[in-house]
């Protein structure tokens, strides 16, 4: 892949995460594909999600924890196969408190040499998320 590539097919990513979750899993990942994401254990879709089954669970408990706008991208980082994407999610709808959060990010995105992704890694700011998950 080059470095455009990469790029391009990194803004698609954060296009579809909100707006066709389905096809990232069917169509972006590959079969041993590793998403991590930390968080404090009150929020309930921290973890390590394995494979297309462990993102579809990462996806199905983030539809019933949060109402997810699309996630905005302010820079993409390229090297090679790897892009750093620094962003943020504004609005966010935690819905068993009804409160909202905005959220900066960085995520570290690993393709292989087919453009499938193998690796998704989550650094969030997430004191703002933490406290709208407190009741």
């Amino acid at each position: 892949m080059t470095s455009d590539n990469v790029e391009t097919n990194t803004r698609e990513l954060y296009r579809l995460l909100t707006a066709d979750f389905m096809d990232v899993v069917e169509n972006w990942i590959t079969d041993d594909f590793v998403w991590i994401n930390y968080l404090p254990e009150h929020i309930p879709f921290g973890g390590i999600y394995k494979g297309p089954e462990g993102l579809m669970q990462y996806g199905r408990s983030l539809a019933k924890a949060i109402e997810l706008k699309p996630l905005h991208v302010d820079d993409i980082l390229v090297k090679g196969n790897n892009a750093v994407i620094i962003g943020v999610e504004r609005g966010t709808l935690v819905k068993a408190t009804g409160k909202l959060y905005d959220m900066d990010w960085v995520h570290v995105v690993k393709y292989e040499n087919n453009g499938k992704i193998s690796y998704l890694r989550e650094y969030n700011q997430y004191e703002e998320m933490a406290a709208a998950f407190s009741p």
